[in-house]
């Protein structure tokens, strides 16, 4: 009798620690998920970011080119004024890409 009471105490010492790690594994995929959606998140909150950018910068550009051509019909800049919009656009994409990054660790906390 005293073997299989050692036995059964064994297999209920396992049973039990198999069971203490499958929660820990439960946990572990929930956090796993989490994560993965909040990736998914970042992923389509740049993407979209990314297009807002591209479309504001192709119509900066066309912006520039009309400008340019009208420039060209009529005179050159002579000062730093006229040629503001370049760096505007510049520091505008800058401030962007700290919006986006502050969105990327708000995403992670």
């Amino acid at each position: 009798m005293h073997a299989r009471y050692l036995y059964f105490s064994e297999y209920d010492s396992l049973n039990s620690t198999l069971d203490q790690l499958d929660s820990c594994l439960d946990v572990l995929e929930q956090q796993s998920d989490s994560l993965f959606e909040r990736m998914q998140q970042l992923l389509e909150s740049n993407k979209q970011t990314r297009q807002e950018l591209q479309k504001a910068n192709e119509s900066t550009e066309a912006g520039e080119t009309r400008d340019e051509k009208v420039n060209s019909d009529t005179k050159q800049p002579d000062n730093d004024e006229d040629m503001d919009t370049s760096e505007t656009g510049a520091k505008t994409e800058t401030v962007t890409q700290k919006e986006t990054k502050t969105e990327e660790e708000n995403l992670l906390l």
